[in-house]
């Protein structure tokens, strides 16, 4: 059969394509803020908060509720994820550990798609030792057993090679089922891992996980993320166990002779990509009014691999104080050569590996500002949601301070007038006052 110039085109541009990157695998964003959970399988004391507890679209997955001795899962069992070479992976999710006595934690983890992680116990082992299939378990250990208990209170989690003890406020890393569940490292976290003073769920907390491919099995990073103030955890730490041919993603808690309710929602697993993100002023870092301002928002892809259009987000909020905006954009990734007004893109073309976008962004400050006053802008770079990418997004500010306008004038607090019958009150105040003074006025002796 004879091939057309344009089906050869098209052949070596799918090629091409599956060449720049990882293969691609089916990808984990489950929100649970609906009344459903679709491909997830809820076991044990786990369950979802609406419609009984929460609204719909509000929702929590409640892995256990406040009682003692719980063990709460929650098994991802769509398509399995294929363990490809060389591919990088990344998983975040939010958490919340609220209204008990402040025990025993929960756990993320990966685990063989042919077993159900069946047998995982209470207490310290949150839900991980002691599952079938078990592989990499990343534990918010509260009480501490997880980390390697004091006391036999759980031969699954015992201390092993590389035990501690119990080590409460802990983010932990635990090995799989065939190496007996080892624990591969812990370090505590400065704020309490829990939030358990108080009946009203807290604020919650982002936890983000890399694995990066290493020669057996992964470096693995963690961080923590509350309040805006993100915490590494765990930098790169070698993980030394092979992982199974194919993987599924899954959450588990416990509580033992103390409890906590602990929740989980806005889970996503995809293949992990980095990006990079900077922003640098062309003009002064002060400024009059009606100056011209201009800067540049540099974004990096970091990855090793290409990303394809479509796939990264690229923002920049233009504080308004800065009027007539415009950019223009260098790179292949680039939403387009120019535009107007503040940025909210993605790539249009293909975001190259170590490549970069590099956008130029005038206007015009604003005469309506005053001395001192400081003008900052963020802007970011993420993932788009339906992407088989993700990884943690980045924000990048440049501020401007405002010299040479007109200082803001106190407003003078005027001084009442009197008119009309004011003054006339006040005038027959005045005589009154004057008769009364005369009259009280001693009077000279008299003589005999």
């Amino acid at each position: 059969m004879k091939i057309s110039p344009i089906q050869q085109l098209a052949a070596c541009t799918l090629v091409s394509a599956l060449m720049a990157a990882p293969m691609a695998h089916a990808d984990i964003r489950e929100s649970f803020t609906g009344t459903t959970a679709s491909g997830w399988i809820l076991a044990d004391d786990s369950s979802l908060t609406a419609p009984s507890v929460d609204a719909d679209g509000q929702r929590w997955l409640r892995l256990n509720g406040l009682q003692n001795g719980q063990v709460g899962r929650a098994l991802w069992t769509g398509i399995s994820q294929p363990i490809v070479a060389n591919t990088p992976l990344y998983f975040e999710f939010e958490y919340v550990s609220w209204g008990g006595t402040g025990a025993d934690g929960l756990a993320a983890f990966f685990y063989d798609a042919s077993q159900d992680m069946a047998g995982a116990l209470s207490g310290g082992s949150l839900g991980y030792c002691a599952g079938a299939g078990a592989y990499i378990g990343i534990g918010l250990d509260e009480y501490g057993n997880f980390s390697g208990p004091a006391s036999p209170v759980n031969s699954a989690c015992d201390n092993g090679a590389n035990g501690v003890g119990a080590t409460s406020q802990s983010v932990v890393i635990r090995g799989p089922e065939d190496a007996q569940y080892p624990m591969v490292a812990t370090t505590q976290y400065g704020s309490r891992i829990d939030q358990f003073a108080g009946s009203e769920r807290p604020p919650s907390t982002m936890v983000q996980v890399k694995l990066e491919p290493a020669g057996v099995g992964y470096n693995v990073t963690v961080t923590l993320i509350r309040s805006g103030v993100s915490t590494v955890l765990h930098n790169a730490v070698p993980f030394p166990y092979a992982p199974p041919t194919d993987v599924r993603l899954g959450f588990a808690s416990s509580t033992g002779d103390r409890d906590n309710i602990h929740e989980v929602r806005n889970a996503v697993l995809a293949i992990l990509a980095e990006l990079d993100l900077s922003k640098t002023l062309l003009t002064p870092a002060s400024a009059a009014p009606n100056s011209s301002i201009s800067y540049t928002l540099s974004y990096f892809n970091r990855s090793a691999f290409d990303l394809p259009s479509g796939t990264v987000n690229f923002e920049d909020a233009v504080p308004a104080q800065i009027t007539n905006p415009t950019w223009t954009c260098v790179g292949t990734a680039c939403p387009s050569a120019n535009g107007s007004g503040s940025i909210q893109a993605v790539n249009a073309g293909v975001f190259p590996a170590n490549g970069q976008a590099v956008f130029t962004v005038t206007g015009t400050l604003s005469s309506a500002v005053v001395n001192g006053q400081v003008i900052a802008g963020l802007a970011k770079a993420s993932f788009v949601a339906d992407s088989i990418y993700a990884g943690p997004a980045k924000e990048a500010s440049a501020s401007i301070t405002v010299v040479g306008a007109v200082a803001p004038q106190a407003v003078a607090t005027p001084v009442p007038v009197l008119e009309g019958m004011g003054l006339v009150l006040l005038s027959a105040g005045a005589a009154g006052l004057g008769i009364y003074a005369k009259r009280r006025r001693p009077s000279g002796n008299k003589r005999s």
